[in-house]
């Protein structure tokens, strides 16, 4: 009996000391938990706020910091009491309490929201700067749908109000994509649309159409510009980004105005886009290899053709004259209204005629070898083998296929051919090669022997002094077993392995006999495109050119199918094979075809741009493509002479 009454006694204490660990409270004439009464409390007080009466529920959530300071629930009160304070417009008031629950309950599930809010309050403060820092962050944040879009207006407003056109505009957007279909999207895009027209400017417009494809607002974007453009004056502007528009967006309603400008533009603007222009030295030294071009020209233009014809071509002769060439460039562009020219042909002509083009923005494909003429500007490109494309092949052929190191160099004494060696020593110094013998001659020389013998190491004999002797010695060293020779009789004492020669086949024919007479044997002879004619063999000797390199854009052996078929349709025409000039003629003229038929450019801006666009067109003259310095990037052939024809070097 004593150890049940013992049992019962410790039962009730533990009951007792269980009951008293949960901290109660009086609420509403009843003691409950603590616990109990807060959530009840917050409930009736949310309950309040919800039905509308927020007066009333701003005094309740405020009797519950004062009943029940900080408990699990005070970030909640917090939260309504910013949230109250923001929808009764007392932002100030609001901004000073979601900053304290901000700051004091980071860990709260509600910070989301009261930075929304917060954000907001900033923003009716006109404290925009401040307001997009806080909202900005909350664009990849949970917030619903409703909140979102009300997130997007606020900073789009934000940034309206900061006169930050372009980025307004950017979170106008967002909330143009975030809107369902409806009444209200349709409002939203007038608006967009009207910002458009009243805010954004110029330099705005020019960078976005960059960027912006095909999709709403781009037709925006164009229109504006357009219209600027017509009424500033700005007719080829105008009329270029008329003719993207009708490309790009043809059944948008704006687009029967744009054809209007379009057509108005295209009879006032002075340009007719399918006439060609051509200025070609068809008398004068030089009248063998302007009508060459020109008879290319022809044959590729069409009018030997049954189909109507779509080129129009007006055909001038520069002579060998550059000041007459630059005068028909002028006439060209004012009185015939060309949209391109083809041309001129010679250094002479080509870069007074090529600085004027440049200041008309009159596009010109010249075929000069003229080296950095595209240096000119923009407008100036170049359809032709340059001396530096030249010697990248050959020297990288002989480099990295031959194993050549060592290479010599012999050239005429001019301009001409003080560029190509220059431009040859800087490639083989590119390619890791060495350059041990420089010799030159002047250009109307016929006899080679002091510059041959001086390759040959024969020339200078007091620097080799010691290996000359005269009879009686010869005997005796011989004897000996040592060997040394007659002044006149040295052996040739060479480091070089190749050697090049950049001269017309005529000069090459001279020397390239000679060099086995001075013992200069053994070695990789190499030239340029002018070794590429049917005379080189016959005059130089086959034997004495056997394996010769030199390069060229066109050769009429190549069994490429473009090149065949030229072949055929030139003999037909002309009665006669085409040469390299007449195949550069063709080739440049159903370049601008390519041009017009799949650019259609209606200003000469725009065709300067598509030519741009010609990357690995396949021509007679090897597959071509328009380099950013505006020189046509070509795919050389690289040629030899084998078993008395040339070749083609796979």
């Amino acid at each position: 009996m004593h150890k049940t009454c013992c049992t019962l006694i410790i039962f009730v204490s533990l009951l007792i000391l269980s009951c008293g660990s949960k901290k109660t409270t009086i609420w509403k004439g009843q003691r409950v938990t603590l616990e109990i009464a807060t959530k009840q409390s917050l409930l009736e007080s949310e309950t309040i706020y919800k039905n509308g009466d927020k007066e009333r529920a701003k005094i309740e959530f405020e009797k519950f910091l004062r009943t029940f300071p900080e408990n699990d629930s005070t970030d909640d009160v917090y939260y309504y009491l910013g949230r109250i304070a923001f929808e009764s417009k007392n932002f100030d008031q609001a901004i000073t309490v979601l900053t304290k629950f901000q700051t004091t309950y980071q860990k709260s599930t509600r910070v989301t929201e009261a930075l929304f809010f917060l954000g907001l309050s900033y923003k009716n403060r006109g404290e925009f700067e401040t307001s997009n820092t806080i909202l900005i962050p909350l664009a990849s944040s949970n917030l619903d749908r409703k909140e979102m879009l009300t997130l997007y207006q606020a900073v789009a407003s934000n940034f309206e109000m900061l006169k930050k056109f372009r980025n307004s505009l950017t979170w106008l957007l967002k909330e143009y994509l975030a809107q369902e279909k409806g009444p209200e999207k349709e409002k939203l895009k007038e608006k967009i649309v009207s910002f458009i027209d009243e805010r954004m400017s110029l330099k705005d417009l020019r960078e976005l159409i960059e960027f912006a494809g095909a999709e709403f607002p781009a037709p925006y974007y164009y229109a504006k510009l357009i219209k600027y453009f017509y009424h500033t004056l700005e007719y080829e502007n105008a009329l270029d980004l008329a003719q993207e528009f009708l490309n790009k967006f043809p059944l948008h309603p704006y687009a029967k105005e744009i054809q209007t400008i379009f057509q108005n533009l295209t009879k006032s603007q002075g340009v007719k886009p399918k006439k060609i222009g051509c200025l070609l030295p068809l008398t004068g030294k030089f009248a063998s290899y302007g009508n060459d071009v020109l008879q290319g020209i022809l044959l590729a233009s069409g009018i030997f053709s049954d189909a109507e014809g779509t080129i129009e071509l007006e055909i001038r002769d520069t002579g060998d004259d550059s000041q007459q060439a630059e005068d028909m460039l002028r006439e060209l562009y004012n009185e015939e209204q060309v949209i391109e020219v083809i041309g001129p042909l010679t250094q002479e002509t080509a870069v007074s005629t090529a600085i004027a083009a440049q200041t008309l923005n009159l596009p010109i494909i010249t075929l000069s070898q003229k080296e950095h003429i595209t240096n000119i500007g923009d407008y100036v490109f170049r359809n032709f083998i340059t001396k530096s494309n030249q010697v990248e092949k050959l020297v990288r052929f002989a480099r990295f296929h031959m194993g050549i190191k060592n290479f010599a160099i012999l050239y005429p004494d001019h301009a001409y051919g003080k560029e190509f060696a220059n431009l040859f020593w800087d490639s083989v110094s590119k390619y890791g090669g060495s350059i041990t013998a420089v010799e030159s001659y002047d250009k109307d020389q016929k006899d080679f022997t002091k510059e041959l013998k001086k390759l040959a190491g024969t020339y200078y004999t007091d620097a080799r002094r010691n290996e000359i002797c005269d009879t009686t010695d010869r005997f005796q060293n011989k004897i000996k077993g040592l060997n040394c020779f007659s002044e006149d009789m040295l052996p040739p004492k060479f480091e070089f392995e190749a050697l090049f020669i950049p001269d017309t086949y005529q000069t090459v024919s001279l020397i390239a006999p000679a060099l086995s007479f001075y013992d200069i044997t053994g070695i990789q002879l190499m030239g340029i495109n002018s070794l590429n004619h049917p005379d080189f063999i016959p005059r130089s000797g086959e034997e004495n050119i056997q394996g010769i390199l030199f390069t060229d854009t066109f050769f009429s052996e190549s069994t490429h199918n473009e090149l065949r078929e030229f072949l055929k349709l030139y003999q037909t025409i002309y009665g006669k094979d085409p040469n390299l000039f007449a195949a550069l003629g063709y080739d440049t003229m159903n370049i601008i075809k390519q041009v017009l038929a799949t650019n259609k450019p209606a200003t000469r801006r725009a065709f300067k741009e598509a030519l741009h666009t010609i990357q690995g067109y396949k021509g007679v003259t090897g597959t071509t493509s328009f380099s950013e310095n505006n020189d046509a990037d070509k795919d050389l052939f690289l040629l030899s002479v084998d078993n008395g024809k040339i070749v083609e070097v796979n």
